[in-house]
């Protein structure tokens, strides 16, 4: 195991620690990403209000603002974001623990005071399930049609140990809403119009990867197999650390995930009493992030080559070779607490 991967372990574990300086004190106030367009601009006017009248002193490049807190991290990361989530009223199985992998192509960028913004482009996503009964993939246009999510984090120092807490961060997919952290979901098989979400109204769901079905669509393998069509929120803050010049991670502090099944391609696969609780409280240590620092000009083909896993069970747990595998298997130690 590597001392890169020891000291990660470390960082994700060190928040639960009595006494820990790794929480969310100073973090700002939730930012939201919401489900229209495919994903052009790239984060365009996020993070408004921070430095303003700076802008001219953006640092793109560490260079560009040497001896600045937060310098150093200025350029291209590779990122695994782990989400553990339960999975209740699911057919044939009702309840079990998925597993969301995204990686994700990190541009930062700093505005001379030490005040990181981070615009994250999904380049995949990989969904373990408890059971094999079911299996979940993600297709490419899925992907395409994420929006970057934009979060912030402000450094006081560049030192190994210091501090990586950003802001609470939501996004909505497949759905627009007026209040996209307050406004509940479209229900669950409510089919629905699929106007593109730039056409569609606020207040229920839209087709935000123009394959004229509502929602975003997912592939179901394994007992059943079909496509679903899914409207989802989550959100993450980040209370890691700085690792060293290359690399940071730690545990995700706020963490959650809702799924509403919009319809299916076939009735039986759209459960009308699905529903998403969360397993923070059950298995802390499953919820983190880890970041890699990339050659400037990298893709998310080179974020994506820096895993083995796919949908397999335990297909690549205990492997480190790859900079971005996961942890551990996520399983066995994340099992819901009795009601």
């Amino acid at each position: 195991m590597s001392k890169r991967f020891c000291l990660l372990i470390a960082a994700v574990l060190m928040p639960f620690a009595a006494g820990c300086p790794l929480d969310t004190q100073g973090a700002k106030p939730p930012v939201t990403t919401e489900g229209e367009g495919e994903g052009e601009g790239e984060g365009e006017g996020e993070g408004e209000g921070e430095g303003e009248g700076e802008g001219e002193d953006e640092c793109v490049d560490p260079s560009d603002c040497p001896n600045v807190p937060g310098a150093t991290f200025v350029g291209t990361w590779g990122e695994l974001l782990n989400l553990p989530i339960k999975q209740t009223g699911i057919t044939f199985v009702q309840t079990q623990i998925a597993i969301g992998r995204t990686y994700f192509l990190n541009t930062v960028t700093s505005d001379g005071l030490g005040n990181l913004t981070i615009s994250q482009q999904a380049c995949g996503i990989i969904t373990r399930m408890e059971t094999d009964y079911n299996k979940l993939s993600v297709p490419d246009k899925f992907i395409a049609a994420l929006k970057p999510v934009v979060r912030h984090v402000t450094l006081t120092s560049d030192l190994p140990g210091t501090p990586f807490v950003s802001d609470d961060v939501y996004e909505v997919r497949g759905a627009k809403l007026e209040d996209p952290i307050n406004d509940p979901l479209p229900g669950n098989c409510t089919g629905g119009e699929a106007l593109p979400c730039d056409e569609a109204p606020y207040g229920g769901e839209c087709d935000q990867d123009l394959d004229g079905k509502p929602g975003m669509t997912n592939v179901l393998s394994g007992m059943l197999k079909c496509r679903i069509y899914i409207a989802q929120r989550w959100h993450a803050q980040y209370g890691g650390a700085i690792i060293d010049e290359n690399s940071i991670g730690g545990a995700v502090t706020k963490s959650f995930s809702e799924q509403k099944v919009l319809g299916a391609d076939l009735p039986m696969c759209c459960a009308e009493n699905a529903s998403t609780a969360s397993v923070m409280d059950e298995c802390p240590q499953y919820f983190y992030f880890k970041m890699v620092r990339l050659p400037k000009g990298s893709t998310c083909e080179d974020v994506m080559a820096l895993t083995s896993c796919d949908e397999k069970p335990a297909a690549c747990v205990g492997d480190d070779s790859y900079e971005l595998n996961p942890i551990a298997e996520d399983h066995e130690d994340c099992k819901p607490k009795e009601e």
